[in-house]
């Protein structure tokens, strides 16, 4: 069931071009399992192409139990020294599908074996839940309270003989009960756990008692839980769980956001600081830039134009490069001197002198010695010549060197310059702002640029501007710094909480695709879960529809649709009814017994269903407020049920075995008195075979059938008599030893003919063959011959005697019960 669900709905959301791939898959996780779905929201994992969740393979897995399971049907109960029943006591049954009525007297302790099956095979009781301090009080029976035990014989297909006991030791509390479960070829175990049923216990729970009949509408929730379970739904109802669960989780972040964000925009707004303006921008976006809060909370990104960005530049604010200055000076002063020395070296020759001994030279390398032509005195002769060349040499070194000063003085001069530029803009700005000192700071940096366009002055005379720019520059840095701590105290609480939005805002940026795909999938798991639920649902409703048809007999409501609605603790089943063609709400309409019999029509589909380990179906006490109708159609509907259960019924009400008689239902019926001392007999009233027996009997002592009619009527039903007993025989034997019921209910349809099903259950009962069987006692044969033949040919022989004959074929073929 659970994987037709999972199937259903990958079916269905596949089909809707609404749902991202994402949503499909968080649906089919949910509905794996928290793991599945904790995969499947790991940002770290990937849906497959298919769509299925990593780690979950390529799709639902199979079903657990797909088809029917195997099943267990009871062999008997025995009950000492519990409730009703002292000496032991034991009611037994032939296992596999039938119907058994079990009927007695108020008092006379058949709902003592009810309750004792139950007690065994759960640990409790409903009436001991709903009553509990009456009957916990007595619940040991007074005549004979040690010792208290039940024990239960189950035939389960495939194993065979399973025995479940519960045990009390002498003057032991209720609670002390010891329970031991003992299969085919094992020892016996401690607890109810070696049965494997606790959980088919909650979800096909077969007992029903009067007092849980009478109080299955009284919790609507409850009706809803024991519907839903059966037919997978909790497997939906958890996934919606775990899908809100999910979305909580994955919404928390947002939600905190949202929340410190409404208390941020308060805040921020009474916070004097052009970050508090900002960042109240950021938060009232519906997608505030993050990396932009972030920045504005360490303090580490691009600075903006505001004031504190001003202060902090400001803070951090250096002057000129005084090493770099004071270095520059010093070269512009050497290099100026070696300047004035060089120009006062090359004033002893001048330039004139040296272009007038260049043409001498030139004149005596012409014509040679002879008197110089400017003063006539002097000769123009090779010492003259060497003089006036070393001095020439000597003139235009001096004339490079300068030339060569001159131009590192003229690159000082630049660098001098440029190491003083105009005031920044942030010092303009900040004393434009009227940051204290900024102002003082800016002129004093002026006075400076403006001496640095005098390089000499600057040189000579800088010392006290470049020390007037350092002293309030360090002012105006130190009042920045000020003022940067005053506002950091401030703003610093503010930054704290904006942090603390800031980890809930990334946190929920990180989780918004997910947090996407899971509320889509639960929006549509929401907005489908009716018509999931009641497409599960409607094949359980249609045959409660079809009970209700066989239980209403002659009353004017009639049941419409039966459908699930609601969530969590609003869950409830809705039962539609219309009477005499009006539609109202069922509850509403119904008398108590009409309620009974919806209670039945519910359950049974309900404790019958195919996942069912359970073969059997235990009814307590279901004729109480049904009136006479009713019981017919109760008789009916039972005797349809048994068709594929083992239906067991107690009652204290004769209505029910007279509607089984006269409408000729196939059934057992069982009658237990109580004698004095708690002492409880159970023993039969009639079963199949020994009713159509008692009515050859009938037939054959009325006078007033006709010879003919007596002929042919008394064999047939002693056909009849002879193959159900065989029936109960072979099944009964087949089934305890482990047999799968289909293989025993295929081998006994194959059996075709009275003698083929004799032999079936001679082979189960005795393990001979029939013939063999038959030759042990000559009245077998004639009595095989009456069914066998007898029906087509007519009887040839005395009616009376032919009954005899047959009456101790079932008893040499013996009762499957009294093994």
């Amino acid at each position: 069931m659970s994987s037709d669900l999972v199937t259903t709905v990958l079916h269905r959301a596949s089909a809707d071009p609404s749902l991202t791939p994402e949503a499909r898959q968080v649906i089919l996780a949910a509905l794996e399992g928290e793991d599945d779905l904790a995969r499947a929201l790991d940002p770290r994992s990937s849906a497959d192409p298919d769509g299925t969740t990593p780690g979950s393979g390529s799709g639902p897995g199979p079903a657990r139990g797909q088809g029917e399971p195997t099943r267990a049907y009871l062999s008997s109960v025995t009950v000492e020294g519990f409730r009703g029943v002292g000496p032991r006591a034991r009611l037994s049954l032939t296992p596999g599908p039938g119907l058994v009525i079990v009927a007695g007297r108020n008092g006379c302790g058949k709902s003592s074996f009810a309750e004792a099956l139950e007690v065994a095979m759960t640990r409790g009781s409903y009436r001991w839940r709903t009553r509990r301090g009456v009957w916990t009080e007595s619940w040991r029976n007074l005549h004979r309270p040690d010792p208290t035990t039940i024990v239960v014989e189950l035939a389960e297909e495939g194993s065979g003989r399973t025995v479940v006991g519960a045990r009390w030791p002498a003057g032991a509390e209720l609670d002390a009960m010891t329970s031991w479960v003992q299969r085919p070829g094992a020892g016996s175990v401690p607890g109810l756990e070696a049965l494997g049923w606790t959980r088919e216990l909650e979800l096909f729970r077969p007992f029903l008692s009067y007092d849980e009949l009478g109080a299955l509408f009284a919790e609507p929730s409850k009706l809803y839980e024991a519907l839903a379970s059966v037919l997978g739904l909790e497997r939906l109802e958890d996934a919606r769980c775990r899908l809100a669960g999910a979305r909580r989780e994955l919404a928390a972040p947002k939600e905190a956001a949202a929340r410190l964000a409404r208390e941020l925009r308060s805040v921020l707004s009474a916070t004097a600081d052009e970050r508090a303006e900002t960042m109240l921008a950021q938060v009232s976006r519906l997608r505030p830039d993050l990396d932009a809060v972030r920045d504005l909370v360490t303090g580490t990104g691009p600075g903006d134009d505001g004031e504190h960005s001003r202060l902090r530049a400001l803070a951090v604010l250096t002057g000129p490069d005084t090493a770099a200055l004071d270095e520059a000076r010093a070269r512009w002063r050497s290099l100026a001197a070696t300047v004035a020395g060089l120009r006062a070296d090359l004033g002893t020759v001048g330039t004139r002198t040296t272009e007038l001994l260049a043409a001498a030279l030139h004149l005596h390398r012409e014509r040679g010695d002879g008197p110089c032509p400017v003063c006539g005195r002097g000769v123009l002769d090779a010492g003259w010549a060497a003089e006036a060349a070393a001095e020439l040499e000597r003139g235009r070194k001096a004339g490079t060197a300068l030339g060569e000063a001159c131009r590192e003085l003229r690159a000082v001069e630049r660098e001098l310059t440029s190491l003083v530029p105009q005031p920044p803009a942030v010092l303009v700005d900040a004393a434009r702002a009227a940051v204290p000192g900024a102002a003082a700071a800016e002129v004093a940096w002026r006075e400076l640029a403006a001496l640095a366009e005098e390089p000499e002055a600057l040189a000579r005379d800088g010392d006290a501007a470049v020390d007037r720019l350092g002293e309030r520059l360090a002012s105006a840095s130190a009042s920045a710094r000020a003022e940067l701590r005053r506002r950091e105290d401030a703003w610093q609480p503010v930054a704290v909480r904006v942090a603390e939005w800031l980890v809930h805002a990334e946190r929920a940026r990180r989780r918004a695709a997910r947090l996407a795909a899971v509320t889509a999938g639960a929006t549509w798991l929401r907005a489908n879960a009716d018509e999931l639920r009641n497409e599960r649902i409607r094949p359980l409703a249609e045959r409660a529809r079809r009970i209700w048809a066989l239980l209403r007999q002659e009353s004017n409501v009639d049941l419409g649709e039966v459908t699930l609605a609601g969530v969590t603790t609003r869950r409830r089943v809705v039962l539609t009814a219309s009477v005499d063609g009006v539609a109202a709400g069922a509850l509403g309409v119904m008398s108590q017994g009409e309620l009974h019999a919806l209670a039945l029509a519910l359950f049974l589909p309900k404790a019958s269903a195919p996942a069912s380990p359970f073969g059997f179906v235990v009814v307590d006490d279901p004729v109480q407020a049904m009136d006479p109708a009713k019981v017919d159609g109760l008789a009916r509907v039972l005797a349809e049920v048994a068709t594929g259960r083992q239906v067991i019924v107690f009652t204290h009400d004769d209505r029910l075995p007279d509607a089984v008689r006269r409408l000729d239902l196939p059934a057992r019926l069982v009658e237990i008195t109580r004698d004095r001392n708690s002492v409880v007999t159970v023993g039969d009233v009639s079963d199949p075979a020994g009713r159509y027996l008692d009515d050859a009997r009938a037939v054959a002592g009325d006078r007033a059938v006709p010879d003919h009619v007596r002929l042919r009527v008394v064999p047939e039903l002693c056909r009849m008599s002879v193959e159900a007993r065989c029936r109960d025989t072979y099944f009964g034997h087949r089934l305890r030893e482990g047999t799968p019921r289909t293989v025993v209910e295929r081998a006994w349809a194959a059996a075709v003919g009275t003698r083929a099903k004799l032999a079936l259950a001679v082979r189960a009962g005795t393990g001979t063959r029939l013939d063999v069987w038959l030759a042990a006692d000559p009245r077998r044969q004639a009595a095989l011959g009456v069914c066998a033949a007898a029906p087509h040919d007519g009887l040839r022989c005395d009616p009376r005697a032919a009954i005899r004959d047959v009456a101790r074929l079932l008893r040499d073929l013996g009762d499957d019960r009294d093994r």
